[in-house]
């Protein structure tokens, strides 16, 4: 048995700590210290049995706070990716590895050094081992590309994915690998119009690339040739358009979604309500996309935009489009007079799988519509929904409805939904515990992500209870979680050995490092060795990255 308070009193100091290292805690500190914490230690693990050593080797601390891969240094080792800013000296490094065929997928060569470093030589160096690389997959490039360089990029026959800036291309010569997917294109104020005509051409050429990202970075892109490029080309399924002022030609919309382009997403910084509502309408008879995507950078002011005339034409465009697969409207800071269109057009729909509407400004009224809409939705798998606590809209706001109300809605759908998934409600603040016991039973979901939200004590003790008598969920992230305190995450931690079917376990930054360092990792290297783990794979994760 644990010894009690007054038993620990009567061991020496030298003892005491010996009892603390055999269990794998800290020795340092005085006496009552070292009592306080073999006290607490059995207190969280429960334990009724005669402290024993273990075998397994001590974590140090310096282990335990590694928690990202480091930059993998060149060596004759195989290594996944490299990618940070480089000095002269390992940009070398990195074009010897190219030139010996090193296994780098990954590889994003960021030069920080002087310019007069990157000589012909070391050019040249670097265009023979693109040309000869046959593992690159991702590849960036942050030093201009010319001829040699255009040379080697378009001699490789591996990298798919390519990210570049437009000022960059300092040749006529065509840069594309020879089996490029993915292209990735900042075309900024410094670009020449000569360059962006020769690339255009070289992009009219290739019939491999299906994936196409253009980032306009304070560039007037009214008379662009990238435009005329996107006009013409069959093969691009994937678009992706970033912008500063998002402002588009009605005619290029219409021949945009008259495309190939299964996958449109844009960005914006600047919205244009105009060119926003043009293509809402253009899309709701479209039946190829699949995907949209539409997100702002920055906050919006509610005030500049008609919302009446978009909640309709959001209704009108979920409602009638039958092919739209995935709608992400994140961080357009819609309204609830949006919210509400979006609603009445989901209970029309059967083909929207995928919605996410990460950061918006509706109240607590429009979550609960968008519960009871989920209740009754046979087609949706995948809701993502960030709660805004701070900031809500108040035109519309009805001070009847609460935060538990919204649970108790959530809590409904998740019972009687036998589609979904995947939920994500991020920001939440749970006053109840009714999705937990809800998730108890529910057997459909597989990915819960509650993360930054505020659980507090009460609701702690059912996500345990959640945790142990689910047996759908696979992935759960409650990091960043604040109000629970260090036993009830422990107890959380400990549930997890009652579940196999948890891959993935996220409870990062919900208490502080140190005491999950001091008291979860010894629980669960004790009950590891000890045989009353279930879910192994997972427990060595944890252990992992304690």
């Amino acid at each position: 048995m644990a010894a009690t308070s007054s038993e620990y009193n009567k061991y020496t100091v030298a003892q005491l700590r010996q009892l603390l290292k055999d269990n794998n805690l800290h020795v340092s500190g005085n006496k009552s210290d070292l009592v306080q914490r073999l006290e607490q230690y059995y207190q969280f693990t429960n334990s009724n049995t005669t402290i024993t050593k273990t075998t397994t080797p001590k974590t140090t601390r310096k282990q335990k706070i590694s928690k990202t891969l480091p930059i993998i240094e060149i060596t004759d080792h195989i290594r996944s990716s490299i990618a940070k800013s480089m000095s002269i000296g390992y940009f070398k490094d990195v074009i010897s590895a190219l030139n010996k065929n090193m296994n780098i997928p990954n590889l994003n060569m960021e030069y920080s050094g002087p310019e007069d470093k990157i000589t012909i030589k070391v050019k040249q160096g670097l265009a023979e081992g693109l040309a000869n690389n046959t593992t690159i997959k991702k590849f960036s490039l942050s030093i201009d590309i010319d001829d040699l360089i255009a040379h080697g990029l378009n001699n490789n026959n591996s990298i798919k994915f390519l990210k570049i800036k437009s000022s960059q291309i300092k040749t006529l010569n065509n840069f594309i690998p020879q089996h490029l997917d993915n292209l990735e294109l900042t075309v900024d104020s410094q670009t020449d119009n000569i360059f962006m005509d020769a690339l255009t051409e070289h992009l009219k050429a290739d019939l491999s690339i299906r994936k196409f990202t253009v980032i306009y970075a304070n560039y007037d892109s009214s008379d662009d040739q990238i435009y005329k490029y996107l006009d013409k080309n069959k093969n691009i399924t994937n678009l992706f358009l970033i912008f500063y002022d998002f402002v588009l030609p009605e005619s290029f919309i219409q021949k945009i979604l008259n495309s190939s382009i299964i996958s449109l997403k844009i960005q914006y910084q600047n919205r244009e309500l105009d060119t926003l509502m043009s293509l809402i309408k253009h899309l709701t008879f479209n039946e190829h996309i699949v995907e949209f995507d539409i997100s702002s950078i920055y906050i919006l002011d509610p005030e500049n935009y008609d919302n009446s005339n978009l909640s309709l034409l959001f209704e009108q465009l979920i409602s009638k489009n039958h092919t739209l697969e995935i709608l992400k409207l994140r961080n357009n800071y819609f309204t609830n007079d949006v919210g509400y269109g979006i609603v009445r057009g989901l209970r029309k729909n059967r083909s929207i799988h995928t919605l996410d509407l990460g950061l918006n400004m509706f109240s607590e009224e429009i979550y609960v519509e968008f519960a009871n809409m989920i209740s009754n939705n046979e087609s949706l798998g995948v809701v993502k929904l960030q709660l805004p606590l701070v900031v809500k809209d108040q035109s519309t706001h009805d001070s009847n409805i609460t935060l538990d109300m919204v649970e108790k809605a959530f809590a409904s759908a998740l019972t009687t939904n036998q589609n979904l998934i995947e939920l994500d409600i991020v920001n939440g603040k749970f006053t109840t515990p009714d999705i937990f016991i809800a998730l108890q039973s529910n057997n459909t979901l597989e990915r819960l992500n509650l993360s930054r939200s505020n659980f507090g004590n009460n609701v702690a003790i059912y996500i345990s209870e959640m945790i142990k008598h689910n047996r759908s969920l696979r992935k759960i992230d409650i990091s960043h979680g604040t109000h629970m305190s260090n036993d009830k995450i422990v107890n959380i931690i400990r549930s997890i050995q009652y579940n196999p079917n948890i891959v993935e376990f996220n409870i990062e930054s919900s208490s502080n490092d140190f005491f999950l360092y001091e008291y979860a990792t010894p629980y669960l290297q004790r009950n590891r060795e000890q045989q009353r783990i279930t879910n192994e794979p997972l427990i060595n994760k944890l252990l992992s990255i304690l």
